[in-house]
């Protein structure tokens, strides 16, 4: 299973990842990819992104993945 961290800063990152994937494998895959080194990443609390898309949202270039935001 792909997922891909598509951006990083320093509390939030973002991952695209397919629908089925569940919030664990997100979270686990995040936290190998980009450790943060402080607390892990965790799927938001927050239910939308900046741009005001819901989190989870749909990818805009696959249908069959979504966009996860993430915090730590």
């Amino acid at each position: 299973m792909e997922i891909h961290i598509y951006a990083v800063g320093l509390v939030y990152a973002s991952a695209c990842a397919p629908a089925s994937a569940s919030v664990a494998e997100i979270e686990t895959e995040a936290n190998a990819q980009h450790p943060t080194g402080v607390t892990p990443w965790r799927k938001s609390d927050d239910p939308t992104f900046a741009s005001g898309e819901p989190n989870p949202c749909a990818c805009e270039h696959d249908p069959g993945r979504r966009h996860w935001l993430l915090s730590c």
